[in-house]
């Protein structure tokens, strides 16, 4: 792959000003996540597209070139709004466990990869001619136990359904859920581990919503003109180095001794760090619950007290 020899023209770091003056960590995440949607649309494989014929190249070319005019409206206005937002936060959901609803049946059969609508019928007429009303995962006719639909498992991508033992002992309960969320994450490559034993996932991020320490460090560090420019020579398939984005990002900082180190360590490693998926839809949660905490307990004491309340109001009006 080529280097990146000129930092594009669109480019400056005082479009960035603006970041200092974020006030919480719903404005960092809407603006990670739009890197991260850019970043996804970059490793589209162009190349994998149906080039056989005329059409194909023109397709691939398309999808190519509208990725790269995104990019350029990015660097050209870099500040993303909490209005222009409306993606991972909005759609991940706030509890870990929730419990299974209707829709959440017919949300697993769309799931499942059907070729065509006579093969969704198919499966319909299957589950009513051979399922027990209240045992669909053990049909009458055995011989279907082997068949792709029984077996397969059909969670979406970034959730995964679960069935709860309630008899089970807290304890296994527990044991067994934590079990199962490695299994689950492991099938969809979520690297929670790194070579060394430890989790990958920020620990400030895993567990409550930044502090306003981190974002200044964020901002201290040039992260997302950091990730503007990765994104750049991602799309036209080129390679930055370390020492470009550092000419870019911090030549004219005199505080920084070895502008180079800096992007090594701090800014290119957190950058990378922040535009993975299981980071991110732990900080959509997280920032979710910051923007609306969660309502304080309310005790039984405290609604008969309002009832005894009630009484002796009515009493004295009477």
């Amino acid at each position: 792959m080529k280097k990146l020899t000129k930092i594009p023209s669109e480019f400056s770091l005082a479009k960035y000003d603006a970041v200092a003056d974020f006030v919480g960590s719903e404005e960092w995440f809407v603006n990670l996540e739009k890197r991260y949607e850019l970043f996804a649309l970059c490793n589209t494989p162009f190349h994998l597209i149906d080039t056989k014929n005329v059409d194909g190249l023109a397709a691939a070319a398309n999808m190519q070139s509208s990725t790269r005019e995104k990019v350029l409206r990015l660097l050209e206005n870099p500040i993303i709004t909490i209005e222009e937002s409306g993606g991972l936060l909005y759609l991940s959901s706030d509890d870990a466990v929730v419990s299974l609803k209707n829709k959440d049946f017919f949300e697993m059969l769309r799931c499942v990869h059907f070729h065509d609508e006579a093969n969704y019928q198919n499966v319909l007429r299957l589950i009513t001619t051979y399922c027990k009303p209240d045992e669909i995962e053990h049909p009458r006719d055995f011989n279907l136990i082997h068949k792709r639909f029984w077996n397969d498992d059909i969670s979406p991508e970034l959730t995964a359904f679960a069935k709860v033992d309630l008899y089970a002992s807290d304890d296994k309960l527990i044991d067994d859920f934590m079990a199962w969320v490695k299994v689950e994450k492991e099938k969809r490559f979520i690297n929670i581990v790194d070579n060394k034993g430890g989790s990958k996932i920020p620990d400030k991020i895993r567990k409550h919503a930044p502090t306003q320490a981190d974002l200044k460090q964020w901002t201290k560090n040039k992260v997302l003109p950091c990730l503007d420019l990765m994104i750049w020579a991602k799309v036209n398939q080129l390679k930055i180095t370390n020492e470009m984005l550092a000419g870019a990002l911090f030549s004219m900082n005199l505080h920084v001794d070895d502008t180079t180190l800096k992007v090594t360590r701090s800014t290119r490693n957190k950058a990378d760090e922040l535009m993975d998926q299981a980071t991110l839809m732990i900080f959509a949660n997280a920032v979710k619950k910051e923007i609306a905490p969660e309502p304080k307990p309310f005790y039984a004491e405290d609604f008969l007290q309002r009832i005894k309340n009630g009484v002796a109001s009515a009493s004295k009006k009477s």
